[in-house]
Order: structure tokens, then C-alpha cells, then sequence
């Protein structure tokens, strides 16, 4: 490998390829020669002969092989497609799950394997391992939307799942503001409780301050709608931020109307809000008083 010499390649591809597994499930002669086609970089697409000895290797009837062949796939479509292809996400093995996952973090985003990521939360040997929940929130939080919208289509969530649905929500919030009522939230009308809860908590949590009160609006009122308790509270601060506008003096009659409309919206109940806002207008702030 030192030489950075192919002509090495032939030979290596014949111990990947070689079926046999010792008596504690390892063949290591296949690790070393696919650590080894890694390193001349002959998995980058210059050989489809090495590539197809990867497929091979995700497919070995040892694990350690399979487990080694996620590590040294190249982080392409070419990669990610042969890692969903032989479904290495739903491996029998802990750790091949887990280099997939890893894997997936690092490929580009598709929405075949946000599904397949978003389908591993209902695994409870996934849920339960020290790592593999971590690994699932960074590669949801690398195909993120695609992820969060194939998550409300997910029944079933229990606390650990929903943790990692946060986490990456909270991901997407920070970076997407702008797109997220058009992306994700539509997508929320047929979500289940538990994955509703946690999509709109990582939104939530992850939501710059530097968007502006119009932005998250539609967001907190159609949230609150559904009867999200978190959002009815939001909802609750951001009106009276709107009413605070609306009875600014230094604000523009155009925009305090505007403000105006916006804390009725999110405090349709609050008689004395409204009333503060009428008495603190003229004939020309509000034209129809």
C-alpha cells in the first residue's frame, strides 16, 4: 500500500470475496485487504471490480467482514445506495448496524435512507445499545428533512426514540428556519402523538431568535392547534410580544395593525390584552374602531 501500486488489487479482491469464516466468526485475511483497497482508494470509483467486492464484503457471512466493508465504503450515492441495497441498517449484528448508521452520516441525503434510518427507532435492540441511538440522531440529522418527514409516519415511539427525533429536529430548526412550515409542518397533520410531540419539541428548542415574530407564528398557532402544550405556552409569550408592537407609539400605524392582528390571533381569549390594544390607538390606528 506504501508503493500506492494497484496491481495489488486482483489479489486483494480474491480474499474479500473468499467465503470462509474461522471458528469465532472472523476472516481476517478479507478485513485487512478491504482496509487495504481503502487505502490505494480503489473503492473512489476507478475500479468496479473493487466495488463490487465491497458489495461482497457488506454481504459476508462474518460479521466483523460486514461490519469492516460499512467502514471503508465510500461516502458517495454509490456507497449509500449499497449500504440500503443490502439492507445493512436492519443487520443482525449490533456493530454492522451501527457502522451503517455512521455510514449514512456521512453519505449524501436521499429518502430511502432517512426511511430506513427513521425505521431503526422502531428496533428496540437499537433503542436500548449504548451507541447506536446516537449514531441514528447523526445520521437523521445529515438526511434531516427527509428524515422528520418520514418519522410522522412512524407509530409507536417510546421516550428514547422520541429523544433522538428531537435531537435532529432541533438540528433542522437551527439551520432551516424558513423552510420549515412548508416542509415539515404540513407533514404533521397525520402524525401520530408521540412523533408530533417530538418534532414540534426539537422545532421548538432549535428555533434561532433571530427569526423574525412573523416567521414563527404559522408555526406556534397551528401547533397549538393540534394541542401542543409547550406551543400553547409559546403561543401565549409570542402574542404578547405582538401586543406589546401594536401599542408602540414609535411603531409604524401599518404594522401595529399588522401586530395587532397577530396577538388577537394567538390570544383569542384574552379579553384584556385586546382591550389594551384598542386604548392604546387612535381613530387613524385603528380606521374600523
Amino acid at each position: 500500500m506504501e508503493r500506492g501500486d494497484r496491481d495489488v488489487e486482483p489479489a486483494l479482491i480474491k480474499l474479500v470475496l473468499a467465503p470462509e469464516v474461522d471458528a469465532i466468526g472472523l476472516n481476517t485475511a478479507a478485513i485487512h485487504a478491504l482496509w487495504t483497497l481503502h487505502g490505494l482508494g480503489s473503492f473512489n470509483g476507478a475500479s468496479s471490480r473493487a466495488l463490487t467486492a465491497l458489495v461482497e464484503g457488506l454481504a459476508h457471512d462474518s460479521a466483523s467482514v460486514r461490519k469492516n466493508a460499512a467502514q471503508v465504503a465510500p461516502r458517495t450515492a454509490t456507497g449509500r445506495d449499497a449500504i440500503l441495497a443490502l439492507s445493512v441498517t436492519v443487520d443482525p449484528d449490533a456493530h454492522v448496524r451501527l457502522q451503517a448508521m455512521l455510514a449514512l452520516a456521512d453519505m449524501p441525503p436521499s429518502t430511502l435512507a432517512a426511511r430506513a434510518i427513521a425505521a431503526a427507532l422502531n428496533d428496540p435492540e437499537n433503542m436500548y445499545d449504548r451507541w447506536i441511538p446516537d449514531a441514528i440522531a447523526s445520521a437523521g440529522a445529515r438526511h434531516d428533512k427527509h428524515f422528520l418527514e418520514a418519522v410522522v409516519t412512524t407509530d409507536g415511539l417510546d421516550a428514547r426514540s422520541q429523544q433522538v427525533v428531537r435531537v435532529v429536529a432541533e438540528h433542522y430548526a437551527r439551520g432551516n428556519p424558513q423552510d420549515i412550515v412548508e416542509s415539515i409542518v404540513l407533514a404533521l397533520s397525520d402524525a401520530g402523538e408521540a412523533a408530533l410531540e417530538a418534532v414540534v419539541g426539537g422545532l421548538a428548542d432549535g428555533w434561532p431568535r433571530r427569526v423574525p415574530l412573523d416567521t414563527k407564528g404559522p408555526l406556534i398557532r397551528l401547533a397549538s392547534a393540534w394541542g401542543n402544550a409547550e406551543f400553547k405556552k409559546r403561543a401565549r409569550t409570542l402574542g404578547h410580544a405582538f401586543a406589546r408592537a401594536a401599542t408602540d407609539d414609535a411603531v409604524s400605524d401599518p404594522v401595529r395593525i399588522e401586530r395587532a392582528r397577530q396577538a388577537v390571533e394567538l390570544l383569542r381569549d384574552d379579553t384584556p390584552v385586546a382591550e389594551m390594544i384598542i386604548g392604546a390607538g387612535s381613530p387613524q390606528t385603528w380606521p374600523s374602531r
